[in-house]
């Protein structure tokens, strides 16, 4: 994609049950603690579907402890990050929660400072987790191979029938390939 975008989308929009916050969250608490409340509510939540937290600060404590409840939350379908401090960590522990998470089908990290090595931890969880069924990653430094390695992911046929419920079976896990294999 020539504008940046890396977004591909397989399944319509929903209106889930969402929480957005604004820099505010930040002003509120300087250290952290309203974020860190929100982690906490993540591990148990059964509600919640969709979780903007867009234009605050994101420590790096708190973006592992993000990830952390990905691993364990099941409402949450939808994530949006963009215009916060994540960084080339935190997309990795992401990527990492995303290796197990069965819920989360969109994933927003726009204009973050997760680099191409965030990204392509990111890409290289979709081989493993067909539920993401959209990425939006804005970031003009990212390779072109890479972004295109990433639309690739995201329609491939069997992810498209596993998210709208035409495949009986999870597709096999894959090994990711370096660009080029």
């Amino acid at each position: 994609c020539v504008c940046g975008y890396v977004c591909v989308s397989v399944c319509p929009p929903s209106k889930p049950h969402s929480l957005q916050t604004s820099p505010s969250l930040s002003a509120l608490d300087k250290a952290g603690d309203g974020l860190r409340a929100f982690v906490r509510m993540l591990h148990t939540n059964t509600t919640l579907t969709a979780l903007s937290l867009y234009n605050i600060e994101v420590p790096k404590m708190s973006a592992r402890g993000l990830a952390d409840a990905l691993k364990v939350n099941t409402s949450l379908t939808s994530l949006t990050l963009a215009d916060t401090s994540l960084d080339a960590q935190g997309a990795v522990a992401l990527a990492d929660a995303l290796l197990v998470n069965a819920t989360l089908k969109k994933l927003n990290v726009s204009f973050c400072l997760i680099g191409e090595s965030g990204a392509r931890a990111l890409a290289d969880a979709l081989h493993s987790n067909f539920t993401l069924t959209e990425l939006l990653i804005y970031d003009r430094s990212l390779s072109i191979g890479l972004r295109q390695d990433i639309e690739a992911l995201l329609a491939d046929p069997r992810r498209v029938a596993w998210a709208a419920g035409e495949a009986d079976t999870k597709p096999a896990r894959e090994i990711p390939l370096a660009h080029g294999e």
